[in-house]
């Protein structure tokens, strides 16, 4: 095995060379400082040559390729035209000012019909308000009184004299036309001629009617406690005014049937649950107890009107009748 033994190593003449430069030059800077600081202004750095620009361009370059961009454009650095949204920016611009030209002529239409409605409303004349259509038992009370006010009045029963009123029809006709197998029943031909002799009694029964409650009104109407009953009736809160109807028609039905009209056109309003169930239950509670009879009401065509004379106890008996008539419907 051989050992190997290092040599020394020549050193090359130009390392000797250089360093006996630079101990010449160390001792000459020594010697005149002066004379150095006049050599470093004069001397300067070159300037860079073209071709190392060139070079370090390319290596710039060869490193980019390498982490993958792209080097065609030498002056731009790298090529970004991956990152950029396609299409031309003109055809966006486009479409942006279409949009708001749409906007514009939208609102433009928009201002025009609104302009137009405001002329139609005003052009339009005024709706008139809506008459909610409350039943009643009988037509119009007032135009009904208003027609039959000059006339001659007729023989009739008082209206301060009445009782419970199905007893007081079943008293009369008994006695002008019979009661239970020996009672009359209505005896016609001709169903139209029987049909206008009814219209002729209804009409005479409205008279009658109209009567019978200004004939209430001149007599039981003036006492004070009717009085006193009809203030709370047109100014009262609604139970107030509930339990003043309630009392008129248990003084007398027949002739205040204006106030179970009132009652029952509570009960269909629309005004609220509670304003209808109020006038529900004094209705519910008067029907029951007073107003119907214990049978089946009838109308007029189902009365024997052939057989009522026109005296006082025929018009009164027709008079029952009506009303019944008026509770049937």
């Amino acid at each position: 095995m051989k050992i190997f033994k290092p040599s020394l190593v020549k050193r090359p003449k130009t390392l000797k060379t250089n360093l006996q430069g630079l101990s010449a030059a160390t001792a000459s800077s020594s010697s005149s400082p002066e004379k150095m600081a006049i050599s470093k202004d004069k001397k300067k750095p070159p300037p860079p040559s073209k071709d190392n620009d060139a070079d370090l361009q390319s290596e710039i370059a060869n490193f980019a390729s390498s982490l993958g961009f792209s080097s065609s454009i030498p002056s731009s650095g790298f090529d970004d035209s991956d990152f950029r949204k396609g299409g031309p920016i003109n055809k966006v611009r486009k479409t942006e000012t279409k949009k708001n030209d749409a906007n514009v002529h939208d609102s433009k239409k928009n201002i025009e019909k609104s302009k137009t409605s405001n002329k139609k409303a005003k052009e339009e004349p005024p709706r008139k308000p809506r008459v909610q259509v409350q039943p009643q038992l009988t037509v119009d009370n007032s135009k009904m009184f208003d027609k039959f006010k000059h006339l001659p009045k007729l023989p009739l029963i008082k209206a301060n004299s009445l009782g419970v009123w199905y007893d007081d029809a079943a008293e009369l006709e008994e006695k002008l036309i019979g009661s239970g197998a020996n009672r009359k029943k209505a005896e016609f031909k001709n169903v139209e001629e029987w049909k206008s002799l009814v219209e002729k009694k209804k009409e005479l029964a409205d008279r009658l009617l109209a009567q019978y409650v200004h004939d209430y009104e001149q007599s039981r109407g003036q006492s004070g406690d009717i009085k006193m009953v009809l203030a709370t009736q047109r100014s009262g809160t609604v139970t107030d005014k509930v339990s003043a109807h309630s009392v008129l028609i248990g003084d007398n039905p027949i002739a205040n049937i204006k106030s179970l009209d009132s009652l029952l056109g509570m009960v269909t309003s629309k005004v609220g649950k509670r304003y209808a169930f109020t006038g529900f239950e004094a209705l519910k509670e008067m029907f029951i107890s007073s107003l119907l009879p214990d049978r089946k009401l009838r109308t007029l065509f189902q009365q024997p009107l052939n057989h009522l004379s026109e005296t006082k106890d025929g018009n009164s008996l027709l008079l029952f009748w009506h009303w019944e008539e008026c509770l049937k419907q």
